[in-house]
């Protein structure tokens, strides 16, 4: 029974490296050995673009380089540090060595007195104190600065790293950043970030033409479908206005096959195991390399501390099945408003008591039905064909952001409520099925 719920990169590599070769040999064999040479820059050139880590199946078809050949040269870029690899989604990011690298490159007098110039014509514009900055990490550290005139004036050293969210370039820089990866930086530079409760798992996604033309499909409406086999796999397939739409798939980290995998042959493999999907995006143009993310569930020790709470992602992130992530970050602001409002109007605030443990109730609502999704117990729910009205809209209710209303049963004990309302719908599904 079918189960349905109604990014290109530039690439500069071989062919820029290729091309600057020819123009500076004219024997065929220079010209090789030119390419071979720059290999390594070539690659972490691309790893320093690439917004989410590259597989070597991703790096080998972009750079348009042998699977064999790349796996020594990344091998031996490991083992100097320019690069390391990434344990949950298998793939690869600049390293310790290539971050160092950089830095000093920004540092060289040569460079800086060039930058300095064009600081001191800026600040002589603007009438005021202008940074040259570089993301290091979780900090910014400043590269080169010329000061204002003006005598009251906050100051920096040359070499100094500061917190990316104290500064206007730290700033700029994180919202430069994916969401999820923004969303960590805080934890992250308060020690407060611990291993979450849920499995690891892994999305593979694209863009595509999709030409639907099936009578049945809806395009004002996302459709979530789930592998006809694996109910702990499950697509998305949001359509756009202009013909477009985004699909993708989420699993279990070692169910999407090997670390080298070829990401648009493993999505368009798992779409064609899913018939309904087969069926609608037959005539779709996948246009658009496929891309991965994984391993993006996370959580934190505490949620608030002295002079902060954490909001939305920066605090706990558990799956994008069910988009709680936006809930979650409406309703803990708003409790953090709330408290802080009563605060400064001098009333006594205990941030445990009016802030974390009331988020947290809807955090574990949601926690419940994500992780019986996943395990089929709320899949047994959700496509049983004869539920009760009621039964039905108190859920619905959950999903649509009341995981924190006290009057619904399926809140107040979600994953009890959960697992008995599973068995019943299997209970009821086994008697109905012939002999």
């Amino acid at each position: 029974m079918e189960r349905n719920m109604q990014l290109r990169f530039q690439n500069r590599s071989a062919a820029s490296v290729q091309a600057s070769a020819e123009a500076s040999a004219d024997a065929p064999g220079a010209q090789q050995e030119a390419a071979r040479s720059l290999r390594a820059l070539v690659v972490l050139e691309h790893l320093a673009r690439a917004q989410h880590p590259p597989t070597l199946a991703q790096l080998a078809q972009r750079l348009d380089m042998p699977k064999t050949t790349l796996m020594r040269l990344l091998a031996a870029m490991q083992r100097a540090g320019f690069v390391a690899a990434t344990p949950t989604e298998h793939g690869f990011v600049p390293g310790p060595q290539a971050t160092s690298l950089a830095l000093s490159t920004l540092r060289a007098s040569a460079f800086t007195r060039a930058c300095r110039a064009v600081l001191a014509q800026l600040a002589g514009t603007l009438g005021e104190t202008c940074n040259l900055t570089a993301p290091d990490g979780d900090r910014v550290i400043y590269m080169e600065r010329v000061e204002t005139t003006e005598p009251l004036r906050l100051f920096f050293a040359v070499g100094s790293h500061v917190p990316m969210h104290c500064t206007a370039s730290g700033k700029l820089f994180l919202a430069s950043m994916n969401r999820l990866e923004r969303g960590r930086v805080l934890a992250r530079l308060l020690d407060l970030e611990r291993p979450s409760s849920m499995p690891p798992r892994k999305a593979i996604f694209t863009h595509i033409e999709d030409r639907i033309d099936d009578p049945g499909f809806d395009r004002e409406k996302i459709l979530i479908s789930v592998h006809p086999e694996q109910p702990g796999i499950w697509y998305w397939l949001i359509p756009f206005s202009n013909g477009r739409c985004s699909f993708g798939v989420v699993g279990g980290q070692d169910l999407f096959g090997a670390p080298d995998q070829d990401l648009m042959s493993t999505l368009r493999a798992m779409a064609d195991a899913a018939p309904n999907l087969k069926r609608i995006l037959a005539n779709a143009v996948w246009d658009t390399p496929a891309n991965t993310i994984g391993g993006y569930s996370a959580s934190v020790t505490r949620l608030h501390g002295p002079g902060y709470a954490l909001l939305g992602n920066a605090a706990e992130f558990l799956d994008p099945v069910f988009s709680s992530g936006v809930t979650i970050a409406l309703r803990s602001s708003k409790l953090a408003t709330d408290a802080l409002h009563r605060q400064l109007g001098g009333e006594p605030v205990d941030w445990q008591r009016d802030f974390a443990d009331p988020l947290m109730v809807g955090v574990e609502t949601f926690r419940a039905y994500v992780q019986g999704w996943y395990s089929g117990e709320f899949q047994d729910v959700v496509f049983y064909k004869n539920a009760q009205p009621d039964i039905r809209r108190m859920i619905s209710s959950i999903l649509a952001g009341y995981a924190w209303d006290a009057d619904n049963p399926f809140v107040a004990s979600p994953q009890r409520r959960l697992r008995m309302l599973s068995e019943l719908c299997r209970g009821a599904n086994a008697q109905a099925e012939p002999a």
